[in-house]
């Protein structure tokens, strides 16, 4: 291949992933964003239901700019349980633990499947968070191996 050639396909590449490089950064600030609403909803006591589907709304489109960022998967997640919708938090957290194993996800999971009444699968889920990092025994409720009452 001539030389002008592999300069034409460098400049390609610099911008395809300069591109994909900016569609992380946006990811990282709406993730940011919602966290910050999220910790102002905690302080003023609760978060309506509007504000968790704006949430999930603005992470869905940070999901589809960097499909492989865990975290967002998480926080997704965790607006869908806030609003009580354990099927979707499910999918989203399974998603999240396919792309990196962590405690968190295994706890968030635990929670999901006890609101869907899933005892065993909340079981598994909680005693896999606490093996993972015993300091989550905090959160999880007494009735599955916890201290959180």
């Amino acid at each position: 291949m001539k030389r002008w050639a592999w300069v034409v396909v460098a400049l390609i590449a610099a911008v395809l992933g300069g591109y994909r490089g900016w569609q992380r950064l946006q990811a990282s600030w709406t993730l940011k964003a919602v966290e910050v609403r999220s910790n102002a909803y905690l302080q003023r006591g609760q978060a309506r239901p509007a504000d968790l589907m704006a949430n999930a709304r603005a992470l869905e489109r940070a999901a589809e700019q960097d499909p492989a960022n865990v975290a967002v998967k998480i926080f997704q997640g965790s607006q869908y349980l806030l609003l009580g919708r354990a099927p979707k938090a499910i999918t989203l957290y399974k998603q999240a633990l396919a792309l990196e194993p962590r405690a968190e996800i295994h706890l968030n999971l635990g929670l999901a499947y006890r609101l869907q009444k899933n005892l065993e699968l909340a079981r598994e889920h909680f005693a896999q968070a606490m093996k993972l990092d015993p300091r989550l025994a905090e959160q999880v409720p007494r009735e599955f191996g916890g201290s959180k009452p």
